[in-house]
């Protein structure tokens, strides 16, 4: 049997210092959907603090897994 750990993707986070967001996006509550253009659809994670957003992504956007794959 695999453990369910192992199916994990180890590259699988990605984190992104020095980014801008808008300040509305930064004061919402956990779990609030945002599609950031042309990258993907993200949710708010519980641990976002309106100092120190943190955003999950939930699925990219095709258009970005084409220009990956070039």
């Amino acid at each position: 049997q695999v453990a369910y750990i192992e199916l994990f993707n180890p590259n699988s986070l990605e984190v992104c210092t020095g980014a801008l967001v808008e300040p509305h996006a930064a004061k919402q509550p956990p779990l609030k959907h945002y599609q950031f253009t042309r990258m993907g659809y993200y949710v708010t994670d519980k641990l976002t603090t309106e100092t120190k957003p943190v955003f999950n992504q939930v699925c990219a956007l095709k258009e970005s897994a084409i220009k990956k794959a070039r």
